[in-house]
């Protein structure tokens, strides 16, 4: 089972989550009576529900002052409160009274005019009914009333009463915001919070400008090694070689991606440490950016660990180059960097033989399209947090995953520009583990588990690929079945789909075309993605589903012969 929490209607509404809550949760125990409100559990759950999304975000009630008159309350319900409508019918049917207690309650806005004189809310009250999609229909209401500049934020809560035995209540409340950019014309920015106790602006003035990955660096044991694995597998090119910091460097290029291999050549080196702690893995993720200084001066501000101060690179043809790096999540870390196009990797450090752009045309595999990162549980909302304050990321999707017995929890986190993105993944300890807790613990904590490059190719790619040795995940031929039932008609013919074992899925904006490879690393941890979009912004949420299962099916393979 896949549950989609936010899914996409967030990305299609324009939407930042900045915090939720839910009912049922484990964690919490069944909402206090709310006094007033009798007979019926409805109003009682959509207060509790209320407020603790709200505490995640203001803290203790009410709102803090002058931000209170600028959030807007919306309740969607499909049902709404059976249980007052069915009290009521059976007093008036029989002839009674409706007492003022069951007329009060039958009114939705009493139980958002409660919220509000609690919490100091001013904004607009809505209530609605949604026709279909009660999540899409409830924050695309809230984007509207955001848009004509009547809240800065609102709190979205869609509840359901349970209506047959064995069925409980549900509720789900969020505080969004509109994303920079999705604003009306005309319309004034509004103060909101980026972490509490401290209020920033949205809009462009949050970010530190970050324009694309520049590169990624990867420890390893053995840089050579790993050189001749990438280049004769996925047909990297090595475009220089050098030291940094005493320690062995090789830089690969493909299309955009830049991919550092480093391996420590002293015990007390970075790299070192890092491979004894992990393995082989991702060690930075570099970023790209207009003032490398200006964005580490503004990440620290902000509470990023600094790991290296900002430094100019220099090489005799007057090529210039600025990095400087900060904490990120486990031991990766950011380095922002600061090159003209064109300009050498890090002039003086990195020996590049050959000038001009880098590889050239006829290669498969284009840029970095997003990473997947494990953290342990817990740690999902926090890392979240981090992103959203420290560097301006947005949170742009949300899914829970349950694969039989086990489960996790995903948020997606991205740049300003979109260029960025960060899939961050949990696993549920109530569950049964897997291989998100057989990851967090072969790699001794939190790190990357897939890059995902994007491909213009997929079915070549995978074809090539396969001959020079990659190993790619195998795909159920149950799974091609109900393609057609689920899709329609795809934009690849399904025996090159079935061939290749490429999933595909579809969005509200095109398809996409993914495969996963084999972890080719002694702890079997890191692994690859390749992805083709058309048109398609979301993360193949029909196929998370397939990929759990096949790393299921290679884990138990895997632990079968040890």
């Amino acid at each position: 089972m896949i549950e989609t929490v936010i899914s996409e209607a967030a990305v299609i509404a324009g939407l930042t989550v900045l915090a939720e809550a839910r009912w049922p949760d484990a964690s919490v125990a069944e909402p206090e009576p709310l006094p007033g409100f009798v007979y019926s559990s409805f109003s009682p759950l959509v207060a509790a529900t209320a407020g603790r999304c709200l505490s995640r975000w203001y803290g203790a009630a009410p709102v803090p002052p002058g931000e209170g008159a600028r959030v807007a309350l919306i309740l969607a319900s499909v049902r709404g409160d059976v249980v007052i409508a069915r009290a009521i019918a059976q007093r008036v049917d029989g002839g009674g009274r409706m007492p003022p207690l069951l007329f009060s309650q039958s009114v939705a806005n009493a139980v958002l005019g409660h919220i509000a004189a609690l919490w100091g809310i001013g904004g607009p009250l809505l209530c609605t009914s949604p026709v279909t999609d009660p999540q899409a229909d409830a924050l695309a209401l809230a984007a509207s009333v955001l848009a004509d500049g009547d809240a800065d934020t609102a709190l979205v809560v869609l509840a359901e009463p349970a209506c047959t035995a064995g069925e409980q209540d549900r509720s789900h409340a969020l505080l969004v915001r509109l994303r920079p950019g999705e604003r009306r014309a005309g319309q004034p920015a509004g103060i909101t919070k980026t972490a509490r106790g401290s209020e920033n602006r949205s809009g462009k003035e949050m970010s530190v400008e970050i324009r694309q990955v520049d590169h990624v660096e990867l420890y390893v044991g053995d840089a050579q090694q790993m050189t001749f694995y990438l280049c004769h597998a996925f047909d990297f090119e090595v475009l220089g070689q050098g030291s940094v910091a005493g320690q062995r460097s090789v830089l690969l290029g493909q299309g955009d991606i830049r991919l550092l291999l480093t391996s420590g050549l002293r015990a007390d080196q970075p790299a070192t440490g890092y491979v004894q702690r992990h393995g082989d893995g991702v060690a930075t993720i570099g970023l790209r950016t207009d003032d490398a200084e200006k964005a580490f001066t503004e990440a620290v501000q902000r509470g990023a660990r600094a790991i290296a101060q900002p430094r100019v690179w220099k090489r005799y043809d007057g090529s210039e180059v600025v990095t400087a790096s900060v904490s990120g999540f486990g031991d990766v870390n950011h380095r922002f960097v600061q090159r003209r196009e064109g300009e050498a990797f890090l002039p003086g450090a990195i020996d590049e033989p050959t000038s001009g752009p880098g590889p050239g045309g006829g290669k498969l595999l284009q840029t970095v399209d997003h990473f997947a990162v494990c953290v342990p549980a817990g740690e999902l909302v926090t890392t979240v947090a981090y992103y959203q304050r420290v560097f301006g990321f947005a949170q742009i999707f949300e899914e829970r995953i349950e694969v039989g017995i086990q489960a996790m929890d995903s948020k997606v986190v991205q740049d300003p520009s979109g260029t960025v993105t960060l899939t961050i993944i949990a696993p549920d300890l109530t569950r049964q583990p897997g291989q998100i807790d057989d990851f967090l613990s072969s790699h001794e904590g939190a790190g990357v588990q897939h890059i995902a490059f994007s491909t213009a190719e997929i079915a070549t790619a995978v074809t090539t690929f396969t001959k020079r040795g990659v190993r790619f995940l195998s795909t159920p031929s149950s799974y091609y079945d109900g393609i057609e039932r689920r899709l329609g008609q795809v934009g690849m013919p399904m025996d090159r789909l079935r061939a290749g074992n490429i999933l595909v899925d579809r969005d509200h904006w095109g398809e996409m075309f993914q495969i996963f490879t084999e972890s080719a690393f002694v702890r079997r941890t890191l692994f690859f993605e390749l992805i083709e979009r058309h048109g398609a912004l979301t993360f193949g949420t029909n196929n998370i589903k397939a990929l759990y299962e096949a790393k299921e099916r290679e884990r138990t393979q895997t632990t079968v012969g040890a």
